[in-house]
């Protein structure tokens, strides 16, 4: 992994006190290396089953925002390495289950086999529609009191993410909260 400083984002800071002690599951959606999969594993010790989606291929260029664009969301290769760190940092752990494939597969997937979790925590796409998409894809398996929240919020080359929370909690009638740059409804 990259010499990043490993702190754990806001989602997770709400996530680990309103769960507190609580044994809890969750799905991320978009992994890429899977270093948030590892600071979420190393800090959140209720959790018992982690599904990691992400397909691991590389976007159009009608899927892609500018900033995607810049840092390689456009190249299979990229995608391929960013696979194989996310492997190596995440399959040893028995908490994790890895879905490599497409979010509403997986999503459908988990719901055939009657799955629910406490959270799901969208960090795919930055375009609008997806976005949005996922977010409805994946309300049916959350949890009542459960978590949906992501990534990117007020990230200023991403500004379709907060436009997509901000319209999935009004349909919700759920309350949107951000810290930085997370977002997230309780449900």
């Amino acid at each position: 992994m990259s010499g990043k400083k490993n702190t754990m984002r806001p989602f997770f800071k709400y996530i680990q006190t309103r769960f507190n002690n609580t044994n809890i599951t969750g799905v991320e959606v978009g992994v890429k290396k899977g270093e948030n999969a590892v600071q979420v594993l190393n800090s959140l010790s209720n959790l018992t089953q982690f599904y990691l989606v992400d397909r691991w291929k590389a976007y159009s260029p009608e899927e892609a925002v500018l900033l995607e664009r810049k840092v390689g969301y456009m190249l299979q290769q990229k995608f391929d390495q960013w696979k194989a760190e996310a492997y190596s940092n995440c399959t040893t752990n028995p908490k994790v289950t890895i879905l490599e494939m497409d979010a509403s597969i997986a999503a459908k997937t988990l719901m055939d086999k009657s799955v629910t979790v406490n959270f799901v925590y969208i960090d795919a796409s930055h375009k609008y529609e997806f976005v949005l998409h996922d977010c409805q894809t994946w309300l049916p398996l959350v949890k009542t009191g459960g978590v949906i929240g992501g990534h990117d919020f007020n990230n200023v080359n991403a500004p379709e993410v907060a436009a997509a929370a901000k319209e999935f909690a009004e349909l919700n009638h759920a309350k949107l909260e951000y810290e930085n740059e997370d977002w997230w409804t309780q449900l």
